[in-house]
């Protein structure tokens, strides 16, 4: 489904941490990927989240709310993944992802979660104040988490919010 897109996109082999990666994310499984910075790792969970929620039937829409969480230790960070999704979504216009991060207005994150993000990148901080105090940021249909940089998110403090 999306072969032909990341090769327009300038992605042409998959990486060694894709090639072992994606297909057991594809199939489900859980998955603990440790490699270098610039390996391809945020590819290894963006194309299964992507292909899975593509596949859905009836088709997703915004209304939909939330469906994956992906979870970064930094603003920086989570606009980098941010980037990649929305260069993956060119060929799923109706998966919406975003992100929401300190350094942003709340009450236009608050908006967007409302209109509908499919696919929220976001720091932990800034997700949990959203869980508590956004009644319209709706995650019951969530079946994707991925912690990118786990060991960093752990590292900074934020297990508590993590475990919540």
């Amino acid at each position: 489904m999306m072969c032909g897109h990341l090769e327009k996109q300038g992605y042409k082999n998959p990486t060694t941490v894709q090639a072992r990666a994606i297909p057991p994310l594809l199939q489900g499984k859980d998955v603990l990927v440790e490699s270098a910075t610039g390996s391809g790792k945020t590819l290894s969970y963006l194309i299964p989240v992507f292909e899975a929620l593509a596949r859905k039937e009836p088709r997703i829409g915004r209304e939909d709310g939330t469906l994956a969480l992906i979870l970064c230790p930094t603003r920086e960070l989570c606009l980098q993944v941010l980037d990649v999704a929305t260069i993956i979504s060119r060929r799923f216009t109706w998966i919406v992802p975003g992100s929401i991060h300190g350094g942003e207005n709340r009450a236009k994150e608050k908006a967007r979660l409302r209109k509908g993000v499919n696919v929220l990148i976001c720091t932990p901080g800034r997700l949990y104040d959203h869980l508590t105090k956004t009644s319209a940021f709706d995650v019951r249909g969530v079946s994707w988490v991925v912690l990118d940089e786990a060991d960093r998110l752990l590292d900074l403090g934020f297990k508590k919010q993590i475990s919540s």
